[in-house]
């Protein structure tokens, strides 16, 4: 029987650098990849959404909504508390207080 001299047991020294080389893939510790799927909106989407949004904001503080019947009535009341309820009219205190509302809403 033959036996190896220690030249041939010699590691061989290789001509790449030790950090070039990759080790081998275990593919047991590969995790596997997941099967849920979300729904994505494509970008554009996304886009034309963001527009319908500003535009909306925009229209909204451009034509603020008329005040409703309830606060007009509460102003109203108060401009009639303050005359301790003589003189005047409902209907002037209802167009002042609807006048004042309008007002606010618009600056």
């Amino acid at each position: 029987m033959l036996r190896k001299t220690a030249k041939e047991n010699a590691p061989v020294a290789s001509t790449q650098s030790s950090t070039a080389a990759a080790p081998a893939k275990n593919h047991r510790t590969t995790r596997a990849k997941s099967t849920t799927l979300t729904a994505r909106k494509p970008k554009a989407a996304v886009a034309v959404a963001d527009e319908t949004a500003i535009s909306k904001l925009a229209e909204a503080v451009a034509n603020p909504p008329a005040p409703s019947q309830e606060e007009i009535a509460r102003l109203a009341y108060s401009y009639w508390l303050e005359r301790d309820g003589s003189g005047g009219s409902p209907g002037e205190d209802w167009l002042r207080a609807e006048e004042e509302l309008s007002a606010r809403a618009t600056k």
